[in-house]
């Protein structure tokens, strides 16, 4: 009983108060709105392809025949993440319930395996990265990608390296909430069941460490919960404030048609018109 008493006077203070959670939320919050400030101000054309989900689906067998591949309203990504999505705001609204005090309820030996579950699947999540890596180019300037290829391996490469390292390079914050939330370590040790928790120095040990200077040996509890809180909070936000956006574009940019630049095959554009319904959430093409 004296182990017990122990453990739970530890949990309570070395877990993630109240105060903790909402200054984070608040910095994932203002680099999601920053990066889109910024990217509407660098190009507004760009930035509305973005909401519109332009996508060029030739890469897909069944697609590839079309005379014009480049599409508006992909909606595909979104229904392919939705299970992912859902369960993922259910078990942030029950997981993350506070007392009066502050203080996080319920018990981490039940709570972190589901955050490793959770954290591995947002991170290996190919419409969640695509969104990214399009946004990280968009930052940057570099113009809006129709099609991108999410690699099915090695994604802490693409992760880094043509998200974060992109990001960082433009100083948009939101490379700050990336490093700070993922690490291909905890990924790894989730999916191979190389991990375990250790109630008595409160750390989740990963036994698929290595020795190499980047990976991770273990991490506490409340380390863990910070990098877990960043990552869900990301997939979160950026899902809402798309959405949130989508439905704004009429008074954002007071029309009611906008026309957009779309990839020819002759490798130049063509001008289309489109319009946004706002009853089905969606945009079309002016006939």
């Amino acid at each position: 009983m004296v182990g017990l008493v122990l453990f739970i006077k530890i949990k309570r203070l070395h877990m993630i108060s109240k105060n903790e959670f909402d200054k984070l939320e608040s910095q994932v919050i203002q680099a999601i709105e920053s990066l889109f400030d910024s990217i509407k101000k660098e190009n507004e054309h760009d930035y509305l392809l973005f909401l519109i989900k332009a996508e060029n689906i030739s890469r897909y067998p069944s697609f590839s025949n079309l005379s014009n591949p480049y599409v508006i309203d992909y909606s595909i990504d979104r229904m392919i993440d939705r299970s992912r999505l859902d369960f993922m705001v259910e078990f942030l609204k029950s997981a993350y319930s506070f007392s009066k005090k502050g203080e996080l309820l319920g018990d981490p030996k039940l709570r972190i395996p589901l955050e490793l579950m959770i954290y591995t699947h947002i991170w290996e999540s190919k419409p969640f990265l695509k969104q990214l890596y399009r946004l990280a180019l968009l930052a940057s300037g570099d113009g809006y990608p129709w099609e991108v290829e999410v690699p099915d391996w090695s994604k802490h490469t693409f992760i880094r390296q043509e998200i974060r390292d992109i990001f960082s390079a433009s100083n948009m914050v939101i490379g700050d909430i990336i490093s700070n939330g993922y690490h291909s370590s905890l990924r790894n040790a989730f999916a191979h069941s190389d991990y375990y928790l250790c109630a008595v120095t409160e750390e989740i040990n990963l036994t698929n460490y290595k020795g190499d200077k980047w990976e991770l040996k273990n991490i506490s509890f409340k380390n863990w919960t910070i990098r877990f809180i960043y990552s869900i909070l990301l997939s979160f936000h950026l899902e809402n404030f798309i959405q949130k956006k989508r439905s704004e574009v009429p008074q954002e940019f007071d029309l009611s048609q906008y026309s957009i630049n779309i990839p020819s095959l002759d490798q130049g554009s063509q001008t289309e018109y489109i319009v946004y319904n706002a009853d089905g959430d969606s945009f079309s093409f002016v006939n």
